[in-house]
């Protein structure tokens, strides 16, 4: 690489669009405001007044009513001509969806297929009144359902029930007001109830977030997070449908024992599977190009199979198992078991801001595509919302479904009265259709969760984009999946977090550091090993550290800067000289002839002779300082004094605000006097070079003189003369 070297004459043409000054006459000359520290009284009176304001006038009160239920404000507003079609349409083929979804994502959670038309009905008509997203689908989703599932088997292990005493006389109804029984004594603890308060129990964390402002933890699981996990929580869901696939009880029996399988459920799976992947894969894209409207493709495999399983009987004749008892009508509301709140509560957490990131992280990308605006802390709530509320009515926990959501949007869905139309017809379904869909067989619930996961396993080719843009997200979407796969759903969840969060350590430990070099015929440096067409100023080098100086890498700070002072001072002869000298003058006696002593100093020192340039001045750029901490603040006095030690100036430029409040506070000027400090790079490098012309020596030739034991080396036309007296 070529660099320009411009001559101490030329650096005159330097030039800035106002007066070189340091940072203390920069703040004096523009008023330099102190940080504001607003006292604890004004944030109690902002807090007291906020909770006040809505109720100073009655515009206030209903714009705070309408902030919390959003329907109010664009129900109004409703456009029948613009929105209507679009909604009752996109609305329609979602819960078109939501049938065949439901069903099956209730055997994934571990209770009763029933309990997914429930999971599909209340939780999208909960959302409608408090909701900011007009495109996303809330239901029931495979990854939730069997996180779900997971807390449920804890409680209640291969699906038992578990004895419980009621607290009082009580009068259950079981599935829906059909049938009454009163309690006095032990009765079983049923599954949908463990997922019932598992759902409370999520929406309450929810509301606690969404109450105190935590949206933000929904950030630690990014995107390489989020679809690592899902991707192996995806192999989960697959292995939990190989016993209804195939008709074996135990997953291992599919090597061990596959002659035993169920042949016509094997054979019934099959067809079902390659159905749905044909009309996923091949016809959907064809009948896109005309139609906005996909092929229900669930919908069919759950009719047909339905019916061949009835008039076939093959419940009777081949021991395919069927889903058997669908009452109708909508379930009673009841209190979800409180007492199993603490039972739940680590899975409920873990679900939670699950849920949240994938909910919000669809919401934001729907809002973007469309041009709207979402409320994050509103989605916060609004999901906390209907998950709290739905869980009296026998829902299990519930999300943003990822396929559903893309289908309402392609369906042409253009606000959130699209739930409307698809929760009428699930009404429909749960009123007079479900008892139809008692012979509906297993295995096709199970071939429609396996075929819905070929989404999920596609992320597996996000690897490949990942490799050459970060090998640090690769790694992080890697140990997310190896980690999900190869323990289980929650450890795996939080073993994908703190990997993530170790990574970001990782990468303030071992920040980016380069010298910066000023662009020819410009005021801008950049990073001198990035450009060629750079302008290299004599005896100055300019140091740029990429990250927050922490306590995590301050010794690597310091070693880099000093490895930026010694790749210039190693072609500085004068300490080589002084510490030769040294070393020769403890192995000889005084009386040495000099001439030898010269004569090695000569040789080692023409080492790097096409090297002319000196550093007597380093530049740190300190806008990358974001934040500086105790042990940072340390590590900058001890670069000083070290650098003062060896003949080195140290300029620091671009010190943001916050980093040089800190600087007051601590002390720190007292060492470092603020005439050290220079708002921009141009300004400190026009007082370092303005230091180096004072200082110059007109001497243009290389000598020792050894005359009264004294060393001198004299390079280029700005030298450096060092003694050591022997």
């Amino acid at each position: 690489m070529m660099f320009t070297e411009m001559s101490c004459d030329n650096l005159r043409d330097l030039r800035t669009t106002r007066v070189v000054m340091n940072q203390e006459e920069f703040d004096k000359k523009y008023r330099y405001l102190p940080p504001p520290h607003p006292s604890t009284l004004h944030h109690v009176r902002k807090s007291i007044r906020k909770c006040y304001e809505p109720c100073t006038s009655t515009q206030s009160f209903w714009r705070y009513i309408v902030s919390c239920v959003p329907i109010l404000g664009w129900l109004p507003m409703y456009s029948c001509k613009s929105n209507l079609v679009g909604d009752v349409s996109g609305g329609l083929t979602v819960g078109i969806m939501h049938v065949p979804q439901g069903i099956a994502y209730a055997v994934l959670a571990g209770v009763d297929p029933v309990y997914g038309l429930y999971a599909s009905f209340f939780p999208a008509l909960v959302y409608m009144f408090f909701g900011t997203s007009r495109h996303v689908s809330v239901g029931s989703f495979a990854v939730v359902s069997l996180m779900a599932g997971i807390a449920v088997n804890q409680l209640l292990p291969n699906g038992d029930s578990r004895l419980y005493t009621p607290s009082s006389d009580e009068t259950m109804m079981l599935l829906n007001g059909s049938l009454n029984y009163t309690l006095t004594s032990e009765r079983q603890l049923l599954p949908i109830e463990v997922a019932s308060v598992l759902t409370l129990t999520i929406g309450i964390v929810q509301l606690l977030m969404a109450v105190l402002r935590l949206e933000f933890v929904a950030t630690y699981l990014s995107d390489q997070v989020v679809s690592g996990f899902t991707t192996g929580a995806a192999f989960h869901v697959l292995l939990a449908q190989l016993d209804d696939l195939f008709g074996l009880k135990q997953v291992y029996a599919i090597v061990l024992a596959l002659p035993n399988a169920n042949l016509v459920t094997a054979i019934v799976s099959l067809c079902a599977i390659i159905f749905l992947f044909v009309c996923k894969e091949y016809i959907n894209p064809l009948v896109a190009k005309k139609s906005p409207f996909p092929v229900p493709a669930e919908l069919i495999v759950v009719t047909v199979g339905t019916a061949a399983s009835h008039f076939l009987r093959l419940n009777e004749q081949y021991n395919v198992p069927i889903v058997n008892f669908i009452p109708t009508g909508l379930p009673m509301p009841s209190v979800p078991r409180l007492e199993l709140i603490p039972d739940v509560l680590g899975d409920a957490v873990g679900i939670a801001i699950v849920v949240v990131a994938i909910h919000v992280s669809m919401a934001k990308l729907f809002a973007k595509k469309h041009g709207y605006k979402i409320d994050a802390s509103q989605e916060l709530l609004a999901i906390g919302l209907t998950e709290t509320l739905s869980s009296f009515f026998s829902v299990f926990p519930i999300s943003t479904a990822l396929a559903r959501s893309m289908v309402n949007e392609g369906a042409g869905s253009k606000t959130l009265l699209s739930s409307a139309f698809s929760c009428t017809l699930l009404l429909f379904v749960i009123l007079w259709i479900g008892p139809l869909l008692q012979t509906l067989p297993m295995c096709i619930l199970a071939s429609i969760i396996v075929v819905s996961l070929k989404g999920m396993f596609m992320k597996l080719h996000e690897l490949k984009v990942l490799w050459p843009l970060s090998k640090i997200d690769f790694l992080i979407w890697l140990v997310s999946f190896v980690a999900t796969v190869g323990y289980d759903v929650m450890p795996g969840l939080a073993i994908s977090i703190i990997f993530a969060l170790f990574t970001t350590v990782f990468r303030s430990q071992w920040p980016r550091w380069h010298f910066l070099k000023r662009l020819t015929g410009t005021s801008d440096y950049r990073d001198a090993a990035r450009y060629a067409s750079v302008s290299e100023f004599f005896g100055v080098r300019i140091f740029r550290y990429e990250a927050p100086l922490l306590f995590c890498n301050v010794d690597r700070f310091k070693k880099n800067v000093h490895k930026a002072a010694e790749i210039e001072l190693r072609f500085n002869t004068g300490p080589y000289v002084a510490s030769t000298v040294r070393a020769f003058h403890k192995q000889n006696s005084s009386n040495v002839a000099m001439d030898e002593l010269a004569e090695d100093i000569v040789k080692k020192a023409t080492l790097n002779s096409g090297f002319k340039a000196l550093v007597k001045n380093i530049v740190i750029d300190c806008s990358g300082f974001t934040y500086v901490d105790y042990m940072g603040v340390s590590a900058i006095k001890e670069i000083f004094d070290e650098m003062n030690e060896l003949g080195v100036k140290v300029y620091f430029a671009a010190t943001k605000a916050i980093v040089r409040d800190l600087f007051e506070t601590s002390g720190f000027y007292e060492l470092v006097p603020k005439s050290n400090f220079y708002p921009t790079i141009s300004d400190a490098v026009v007082v370092a070079q303005n230091s180096l012309i004072a200082e110059r020596d007109a001497v243009s030739n290389e000598t020792i003189d050894t005359s009264n034991n004294i060393c001198r080396i004299f390079v280029g036309p700005s030298s450096q003369q060092v003694h050591m007296h022997l």
